[in-house]
Formats: structure tokens, sequence, C-alpha cells
């Protein structure tokens, strides 16, 4: 679960981009006109469901960011991203035994939020298993 909370923190980065390329990829094909009509709707198919699944992790990760406070969101989005943790410790003054600490508290507030939003570990790595690993990639 904890892998899945930090590749939904590293989603937003180029997500938007991606929609962008899947949209321009859709059209394209929709309008190739030279080609087995069935072999293009199989692959239409395909891209509208990678856009819906990427759409739909974009707003289980909003709702995820909304309900963390500001202080969570930076030492889970810190961790996810691998910064060191004396320089988040440093910039806010914290000791390494209390960064630990927030930090699991954080991921802990984060785990609650999506349960309670029905994703929890086994509806995430079923959904969005090796689809979310990939996308933050």
């Amino acid at each position: 679960m904890d892998e899945m909370i930090f590749a939904l923190l590293r989603l937003g980065e180029g997500a938007e981009r991606k929609i962008a390329k899947l949209n321009k990829r859709l059209e394209r094909t929709a309008e190739y006109a030279f080609g087995d009509t069935w072999s293009q709707i199989d692959s239409m198919l395909d891209i509208i469901e990678e856009k819906r699944r990427l759409e739909s992790a974009l707003k289980i990760r909003d709702k995820l960011i909304k309900g963390l406070t500001e202080e969570e969101y930076v030492l889970l989005n810190a961790r996810a991203h691998g910064v060191v943790p004396e320089i988040v410790a440093n910039g806010r003054g914290y000791s390494d035994r209390s960064l630990r600490r927030k930090t699991l508290e954080a991921l802990k507030t984060a785990k609650n939020i999506l349960f309670l939003f029905g994703c929890d570990d086994k509806v995430l790595s079923e959904k969005y298993g090796e689809f979310l690993q990939d996308a933050a990639a």
C-alpha cells in the first residue's frame, strides 16, 4: 500500500502530457482510413481504457491530496520523490526520529483517506497496480 501511495503522489507530474498524447493518438487512429477496421477499433478501445484509468488515478490522487494537511503532503511527497531525509529535516527543524515518526503518521493518514474512499490495498493493486508503477516512472 505504501508504494501505491507514493506512486499516486508521483503520478501528477507527467499525467496531463500523457493524457494529451493519448488524445492525439486516439484521433490519429480514428482518422486513419487505410487500415483494418476491427484492429482500429481494438486499438481505440485500448487507448480509451488507458486514458480512463489514468484519469481515474488522478482523481484518486486529488482526493488524497485534499485530505492531507500541508505538512503531511510535503513529507509524503518528499519521500515519494526520493528527497534525502536530512534536507527535509533541516528545512523543517525536525530531528531524524521526529521526521520518521511524522512521515509514518502521514502515511497512516493517507491509508485511512484512501480506505474511506473505498481504495484499500486490494483495490489499488488490482485496478492500478502495474499501471501506477508504469505511469509514475
